[in-house]
């Protein structure tokens, strides 16, 4: 099979960004509230975002810099606040979360741009979207610098809010119909779930008994 290689460490940032974003695909989309020391609320999307544990639970998010240098709001004001909260995507929040994406001046608050509501967190200082289908309630944890003001962010997820019919509350299982998550692409391009496939994940005594049967 033919590939193209590419060594990363010579290719110019924005090159970069675009073959790894561009494959990396499809991204959860953290959509972070923050308060500036200002009481100002941002809100702001990440899709270089993940859950990286559970026991404890543990998410990550990838700050860049500004396009003209320095700290985004959002980094900056989780390093003074030391809180956040995701609020998770679906379809209807992607309009109001696609025009947070732009790079407004310091202590604007998008919030009040996009029309958002808001609600009271549990846990942390930080309000939450009401619209979200899920949001998560963050301590700040650690922060590891890549690069001048470009940092990965660890949190604590300490509350979890969901909306009413996403989970099933008797057995905790996600009701993707209810849910309709949106994921982000490369560009302007974002995906819905679309359709489904079903892979068996079996434990290894499961496989070895299934392998039997077929003998």
């Amino acid at each position: 099979m033919e590939t193209i290689s590419f060594d990363l460490l010579t290719l110019a940032c924005r090159d970069r960004y675009k073959l790894l974003a561009g494959l990396v695909i499809p991204r959860p989309i953290a959509f972070v509230t923050s308060v500036s020391r200002t009481g100002v609320v941002n809100a702001a999307p990440f899709s270089f975002f993940n859950m990286v544990s559970t026991t404890p639970p543990i998410c990550m998010i990838g700050i860049d810099p500004r396009s003209e240098g320095g700290l985004k709001d959002t980094a900056l004001n989780i390093f003074e606040r030391a809180a956040f909260v995701v609020n998770l995507v679906d379809e209807a929040l992607g309009p109001q979360m696609s025009l947070c994406s732009t790079d407004y001046p310091a202590e604007t608050s998008e919030v009040e741009l996009a029309e958002l509501a808001l609600a009271s967190s549990e846990k942390v200082d930080v309000p939450r979207l009401s619209a979200a289908p899920a949001s998560l309630e963050c301590k700040f944890r650690q922060k590891v610098e890549i690069a001048k003001d470009h940092f990965m962010i660890i949190g604590d997820v300490v509350q979890l809010h969901v909306r009413k019919g996403v989970i099933e509350e008797t057995n905790l299982r996600t009701n993707l119909c209810q849910y309709r998550p949106l994921s982000r692409l490369a560009g302007n391009h974002y995906a819905t779930l679309g359709e489904r496939i079903v892979l068996e994940r079996l434990s290894f005594a499961q496989r070895k008994a299934a392998e039997s049967q077929k003998c």
